[in-house]
């Protein structure tokens, strides 16, 4: 128990110390004078920073409070002395709403930079290959969900908060992706793929996310397979798959080498295919009454567990097909990627590879 709280606590200071080096260096050592016209992606991170330095001490303060506990015969989370052992949750979902539950559907701190990824992909897959479409309500959104999970932990899960007089800029994700979309000639490369998923399964996640906060619903809901759909629909089916469309988009860049095209495609509808398969009945075993984290369940419910199960596996054996696949085309057989594979205006696709030093860097964003 100790060396799992030490842990915490180290892992928290890591968190908070990498969250004031990024904003720092975001602030300082930008391209531009303008902030404003930097990529979403770069937005989302500052974003992200701001999560890690302002939750992440409550995350710390909970692994001291047990350190204590240990060492120094303290009684914060001992009810026999006056403590509390809800006090530990209290202070850990203090830390862990704005990074894993809070509204729009759990925004975690890797979910602004997963949600900033796909429209980075996706300005270079379609036919202006121009920045994502309303950027200005895009870049405020990641801001906005940060101020809004941050808020909600303090309070209680924000999603039960519908009518709450939040300006609707944080929801603005999926129609700054729609409209950047419409009239343009998309390119289905392998990133573009994982764009769209993202797209699909947080639009099913967030459906449902409304569904919980109703009351009459959630009494009949709550606790069950139901929530635990929900809950993979947005962070796997977002989080997850935009990591990938980040990876294969970003890897030609970082590796110089590129991935196979045809081995990208079967993973992708390999694993979201699967993913669907193994998730979305849960909504179903939900419906019908299963609670979550129970080893029996009905009898009439054993089919949809079954292929639920039978799904699971096969989505793990998917992720496979991407560790082949980076094998192969990383080390056995390399592929040399082109400087810009995706016809990108990113600033980081007009640098040649490796980035020149400081010096020479300089000169390149004048």
């Amino acid at each position: 128990m100790m060396s799992y709280l030490v842990g915490f606590a180290v892992i928290g200071l890591g968190m908070m110390t990498a969250g004031f080096n990024l904003a720092v260096t975001i602030i300082n050592y930008r391209p531009r004078d303008d902030l404003e016209q930097d990529p979403i992606f770069v937005w989302s991170i500052l974003a992200t920073c701001a999560l890690l330095t302002l939750a992440t001490p409550t995350l710390v303060a909970a692994g001291l409070f047990g350190i204590l506990d240990h060492t120094a015969q303290t009684a914060f989370y001992v009810t026999e002395h006056g403590g509390s052992s809800f006090l530990w949750q209290n202070l850990f979902w203090f830390f862990g709403h704005p990074r894993s539950t809070s509204w729009p559907c759990r925004v975690s701190a890797s979910w602004p930079r997963s949600f900033r990824c796909s429209p980075e992909s996706l300005s270079s897959r379609t036919r202006w290959r121009r920045p994502g479409w309303s950027g200005s309500r895009c870049c405020p959104s990641s801001f906005g969900s940060t101020t809004c999970s941050r808020a909600g932990s303090t309070r209680t899960c924000a999603r039960c908060h519908v009518d709450h007089g939040v300006d609707l800029d944080p929801t603005g994700f999926i129609s700054c992706g729609d409209g950047h979309s419409v009239q343009a000639k998309i390119r289905f490369e392998v990133p573009m793929l994982f764009c769209l998923a993202v797209f699909f399964n947080f639009l099913i996640g967030g459906v449902t996310g409304v569904f919980l906060s109703d009351v009459p619903v959630n009494v009949t809901v709550h606790g069950s397979f139901f929530v635990l759909a929900h809950f993979h629909y947005t962070i796997m089916g977002g989080l997850i798959f935009a990591f990938f469309a980040g990876l294969y988009f970003w890897l030609p860049k970082m590796t110089g080498k590129t991935l196979n095209k045809r081995l990208g495609k079967i993973h992708f509808w390999c694993m979201f295919v699967f993913f669907n398969m193994t998730f979305f009945p849960m909504f179903l075993i939900g419906l019908l009454g299963q609670p979550r984290r129970v080893f029996e369940y009905a009898q009439n419910l054993q089919a949809l567990n079954d292929f639920a199960s039978v799904s699971a596996f096969l989505l793990g054996a998917s992720f496979l097909i991407f560790i082949a696949n980076f094998v192969w085309s990383i080390f056995i057989k390399p592929i040399e990627a082109s400087t810009n594979p995706w016809n990108s205006l990113g600033l980081e696709w007009q640098t040649p590879t490796p980035v020149p030093s400081t010096t020479s860097n300089a000169s390149l964003w004048s």
